[in-house]
């Protein structure tokens, strides 16, 4: 499983920014860190994905936790 290019899914009802990094069909929630679901694979247990909750207000007090960008995703470029 490799990372590709993230797809990213925002839920304005919720306020939830959900982060495809790659192939998610046999994934589980693994961990909750800094109020971000991680999502990973079952057999390999690579990160597939990750669901960010109260994304706004991560975005406008700048507390999105860095571990995000290692993921090719630019929070700056984001318009939502």
């Amino acid at each position: 499983m490799s990372i590709q290019k993230p797809v990213i899914t925002y839920d304005q009802k919720s306020d939830s920014l959900f982060i495809k990094v790659s192939d998610n069909s046999n994934s589980y929630c693994s961990d909750t860190v800094d109020g971000v679901n991680i999502f990973r694979d079952i057999e390999s247990e690579q990160i597939t994905g990750f669901l960010v909750f109260a994304f706004k207000k991560k975005a406008a007090d700048n507390s999105l936790p860095l571990f995000l960008c290692d993921y090719g995703i630019d929070f700056q470029l984001m318009t939502i």
